[in-house]
């Protein structure tokens, strides 16, 4: 029974201390804030004599206009950041001493600074080289410097040393260096007298545009080989590539992950306009470069070529031989084409003499008239010459055997006469 009353008191005693009130920890005060070098900052505070710091920890939560916080936890009464306070900050911060017990929340507040530029932005072209630019706000100091450190090295500030100018403003800085870490940026001058700084972080892998792609085209078997480098920013894993190409005016596009070339079917009647854009993929950062120029291969052709030159070839062979032969005709028409004797009036009266005379293989021979010839014609003999005869105006001469002569002064008449060993003509020549 004693035994069981025991256990009752200790249960009791431990249920009144434990629903005593606590004693409140004392806030942390003598907050202050100051600048270790252009980049970083320290953030301090105190507690009371009769609190054992070395028994307590710090929660402090830090706000940024349009950013998220950050919550950071101390066991020493300061904390030291290299962070950009662009925008102004508020920190809160609470002291504790135990696992549950917490202070009131102490707040302090760092207002926004003057802005000395806006849309401060970089862009990483190489991986050896970036260019910051930024536009500048109201007032311009005079005296507008950057400064810029890697987290890799926060020991070493690095002062620009190729501006980018507008007339003669400052709008923004060509870097180099190894930019494989976050960088932080300090734009200053002095207004009205007074320092004013602008801070800026910025991660070079969240901001890539690399330089537009060298393109390579070329011809193996009945294909095309498409090729070009990979930007040397990050692992080439990091890179895929749209690829825009026509075959003869019909657009086709791919894309491709991390492979650098693209074999496409080749048609020699077809011109190939190709174009290529790299994006570069979130797992690795965020960017894209611009679009290529446009590389062109072949030309646009006609599959019926062959055909239309033939006949071409054929048509042209044509005409030309068409001119020869008329030429060679015209040259020797005479031989090919002979002239035909033009029958005289004599004959043509031959055959429109009422049929008195046919052709068959020998002339056909009228029954002879006599006629006197000696009171109209003057005869000659075969063998005579006659060296002219005139009749007013005109005189011939002959000199032709086997052919007499008379000289008429009726209408002409010609008489074949036909002997057994010799033929005779008479030729009478009306005067």
């Amino acid at each position: 029974m004693y035994k069981c009353w025991g256990i009752f008191v200790l249960y009791y005693f431990v249920s009144f201390v434990a629903t005593q009130p606590e004693t409140e920890l004392p806030s942390p005060r003598n907050v202050t804030f100051s600048w270790t070098n252009e980049f970083c900052w320290k953030l301090s505070w105190s507690l009371q004599e009769n609190v054992d710091s070395q028994r307590c920890k710090y929660h402090i939560n830090m706000s940024w206009i349009g950013k998220e916080n950050i919550s950071r936890t101390k066991k020493e009464t300061r904390l030291e950041e290299c962070l950009p306070l662009m925008g102004g900050v508020r920190f809160f911060i609470q002291t504790q001493c135990n696992r549950t017990q917490m202070s009131q929340t102490v707040v302090h507040t760092i207002p926004a600074p003057t802005e000395l530029v806006t849309n401060f932005k970089c862009f990483l072209y190489t991986s050896k080289a970036m260019n910051c630019s930024w536009l500048l706000a109201n007032q311009v100091p005079e005296d507008l410097q950057l400064y810029y450190q890697g987290l890799k090295n926060m020991s070493k500030v690095s002062e620009c040393n190729e501006y980018l100018y507008n007339g003669n403003q400052r709008t923004g800085c060509h870097l180099r260096g190894d930019f494989h870490m976050r960088f932080f940026f300090q734009v200053n001058g002095t207004l009205n007298g007074s320092s004013v700084r602008n801070t800026f972080e910025v991660n070079p892998h969240g901001h890539v545009q690399p330089m537009p792609l060298e393109l390579k085209i070329t011809e193996e078997g009945s294909n095309l080989n498409i090729s070009w480098i990979s930007p040397d920013i990050r692992h080439p894993r990091c890179w895929k590539y749209i690829i825009n190409y026509t075959r003869c005016k019909m657009p086709e596009s791919t894309s491709l992950g991390d492979k650098t070339w693209i074999m496409v079917n080749y048609d020699p009647y077809c011109q190939y306009r190709v174009r290529i854009k790299p994006i570069f993929l979130q797992l690795c950062g965020m960017g894209e470069g611009d679009w290529t120029e446009e590389a062109i291969y072949g030309k646009d052709g006609n599959r019926d070529w062959p055909l239309h030159v033939s006949a071409v070839f054929i048509s042209v062979m044509a005409v030309i031989v068409s001119i020869l032969v008329c030429f060679c005709i015209r040259k020797h028409k005479d031989k090919i084409l002979p002239k035909v004797p033009k029958p005289t009036n004599l004959i043509s009266d031959m055959f429109n003499n009422n049929n008195e005379m046919s052709i068959n293989e020998n002339l056909y021979i009228p029954a002879q008239e006599e006629v006197d010839y000696t009171e109209s014609c003057e005869s000659l003999s075969a063998d005579e010459e006659v060296p002219m005869k005139s009749s007013g105006s005109q005189s011939c001469s002959w000199g032709l055997k086997g052919v007499h002569f008379c000289f008429c002064h009726s209408t002409t008449q010609l008489i074949q006469m036909i002997n057994s060993s010799s033929f005779k003509w008479y030729l009478c020549i009306n005067f």
